[in-house]
């Protein structure tokens, strides 16, 4: 897992690199993944990797703040079809 932890932040910085959004310095990555065999299962994992529990959810929580005040904000313009 620390080589997926690795590769995962190489991978982003570089994308934040080339679109000129700075440099990065922790990732919280949380996705959908299906397995082959139609399994639906969560991914969650951080970099670095021995970044503490409480940080990452601090982090979650900050991107959580995130959408809500996108969403209401949408809701407030009255475009109840999508996200800003």
């Amino acid at each position: 897992m620390n080589d997926f932890n690795t590769d995962l932040h190489r991978a982003v910085a570089e994308v934040c690199q080339r679109h000129e959004l700075g440099m990065l310095s922790r990732l919280v990555l949380c996705a959908e993944v299906v397995e082959e065999d139609g399994t639906v299962a969560l991914l969650l994992s951080s970099s670095p990797r021995d970044m503490p529990a409480w940080d990452r959810q601090g982090m979650l929580r900050y991107a959580m703040a995130d959408l809500d005040a996108d969403v209401l904000a949408t809701r407030v313009a009255g475009d109840e079809e999508g996200f800003g």
